[in-house]
């Protein structure tokens, strides 16, 4: 799932997500349980009648999780899952993706941000320690082994 909602602005949170659980070949009577599951888990009763175009991004996002879980993925990928968002509704999403993790039979998650792998590089990147004298550090030997005496 990626930051582009993708929302249709003229169909309802609920109908978004029964056409893509039919898409899935999810039987009618599960589909509406699933359906259900997921509106109550992500706090999305409020605006389940409401039409895409009428929503605000953080309402899209919450409707974007729930078509990507309606099928009940092994896995999902979430790419910059609030961007665009405020704070508090990105907070709201973020707790939206937890109960998802703590509910027992969810998927595994994994989040992506642009922002935390830049930093994750270049924290990779650094020098764990400065050398005083401004020259890199010897290698020391591997653990076990004698270092080698060269003349």
């Amino acid at each position: 799932m990626s930051c582009n909602t993708g929302i249709y602005d003229r169909m309802t949170a609920r109908e978004m997500v029964e056409y893509y659980g039919r898409l899935y070949g999810i039987p009618e009577e599960k589909l509406q349980t699933r359906i259900d599951e997921i509106f109550d888990v992500l706090q999305m009763k409020d605006i389940r009648d409401r039409l895409g175009g009428k929503m605000s991004t953080g309402m899209k996002q919450k409707v974007s999780i729930a078509r990507t879980i309606v099928h009940d993925p092994p896995v999902i990928i979430f790419d910059e899952p609030t961007s665009g968002l405020d704070v508090l509704v990105a907070r709201a999403v973020l707790q939206a993706v937890a109960a998802l993790r703590t509910s027992g039979k969810g998927p595994q998650i994994v989040a992506m941000s642009a922002f935390l792998l830049a930093a994750r590089a270049a924290l990779a990147a650094a020098p764990s320690r400065p050398a005083a004298s401004g020259a890199a550090p010897k290698p020391r030997p591997a653990a076990g082994t004698t270092p080698s005496r060269r003349k």
